[in-house]
């Protein structure tokens, strides 16, 4: 299937001077309850119903493990830039997916995209 106009991916800096929270946006993302270290709070998107499904690349281990990671990671992105407070924490790439496709096919464009280890 060739690519249409449809097809108009979006990247979204996340960054402090914009009032963004790395660790919240992952939360909401992914419909977790994360907890951000940095502002004490407690984002909690599990209530969330529209979430699709929810992987996470590159981690292996049990459920709780993963999430576990995935909290530490996000926090770690916002350590790093601690003191800046214009600091850019993170970026979300959004890509629209074709509705002509299966829901399956869409998991593996989605999921190749991801693995994949260099963007055009």
């Amino acid at each position: 299937m060739a690519l249409a106009t449809w097809f108009t991916p979006k990247i979204t800096v996340m960054g402090r001077g914009y009032g963004h929270s790395a660790v919240a946006k992952a939360a909401y993302r992914g419909g977790l309850s994360l907890y951000d270290e940095r502002l004490g709070i407690t984002f909690d998107f599990t209530y969330k119903h529209d979430v699709e499904l929810t992987e996470i690349i590159g981690f292996k281990g049990s459920k709780a493990d993963i999430k576990s990671r995935v909290n530490e990671l996000w926090n770690m992105a916002e350590k790093v830039e601690k003191t800046n407070p214009r600091a850019r924490t993170a970026r979300e790439l959004m890509v629209p997916l074709s509705t002509d496709w299966t829901k399956k096919q869409q998991q593996r464009f989605g999921r190749e995209l991801a693995e994949h280890d260099q963007l055009p």
